[in-house]
């Protein structure tokens, strides 16, 4: 880390950026779990400067365009892949996911519909040169980022599709905007066709979020009837205040918290 933000800092070798995004991206995947931990910390927030390394958007194109391109969108990919479920355990198992609320795993799918996002629009193979192994090697490592992130959002939409009667709105809402963006990752450049997630994915996505947006309307219908009946029934909306400055209660028709156990 102290090598790639030198990097960023000075004239901008894409060389040494490159060898750092390698070995960072290898330890993350397959690092000790106690240096996995270290490692998100100093790359979220670096210790000396207090910045995030990985903020290389800026990253100077220099003499090596191309080396130095793949520069930016590797450590953008390394930022979202630090963003994914803890990976000491299979994030697609089933156990996993069904011990997880509704709003966990909305959260988890958006997390890999933007990695899968990020390596759709990555620089196409063929602006690497063919003698250089470190950006083949990057090439490697986001084709396996592309592979799992597709594998877990299939798992995901498959869980999301036994829960959607116990959404509550803004969840249903929420999973409408996320599957809008599964939906978009089908595309990718002509001349990185892999790139895009599998039509079978998207297909099942789109088929979700056909039925998440039914709920919504649903649950949107539910709240203006409550609404509507709580309005209805209600003796006053404003809070009464007596002459010593104490509150009066005010008793409302509405039974919509009745049943609520105390």
């Amino acid at each position: 880390t102290d090598r790639l933000r030198a990097a960023a800092s000075g004239n901008g070798d894409a060389a040494v950026a490159l060898k750092c995004l390698v070995l960072l991206r290898i330890l993350l995947a397959r690092g000790a779990f106690i240096l996995r931990d270290q490692l998100v910390a100093a790359l979220v927030r670096h210790p000396a400067s207090g910045r995030n390394p990985l903020a290389l958007a800026a990253f100077p194109l220099g003499r090596s365009f191309a080396a130095a391109t793949w520069v930016r969108f590797s450590a953008r990919l390394l930022e979202l892949l630090l963003l994914l479920p803890d990976s000491s355990h299979d994030a697609a198992d089933a156990d996993y996911l069904i011990a997880l609320p509704n709003p966990h795993v909305i959260a988890e799918l958006s997390a890999y519909a933007s990695v899968a996002d990020a390596v759709r629009q990555a620089p196409p193979p063929s602006s690497a040169p063919q003698h250089n192994g470190l950006i083949w090697e990057l090439i490697r490592l986001a084709e396996e980022d592309r592979v799992a992130a597709e594998r877990n959002i299939a798992a995901r939409v498959h869980e999301m599709g036994e829960r959607l009667a116990t959404l509550t709105l803004a969840d249903a809402v929420e999973l409408v905007c996320v599957l809008r963006q599964v939906e978009e990752s089908t595309s990718s450049p002509a001349d990185w066709k892999w790139a895009g997630l599998d039509e079978a994915v998207v297909g099942e996505a789109r088929r979700l979020r056909e039925r998440a947006e039914e709920v919504v309307l649903r649950r949107t219908e539910q709240e203006r009837r409550l609404v509507r009946r709580g309005t209805a029934g209600s003796m006053s909306v404003r809070v009464l205040t007596g002459g010593g400055g104490c509150g009066e209660a005010v008793r409302f028709g509405s039974t919509r918290w009745s049943s609520t156990r105390r």
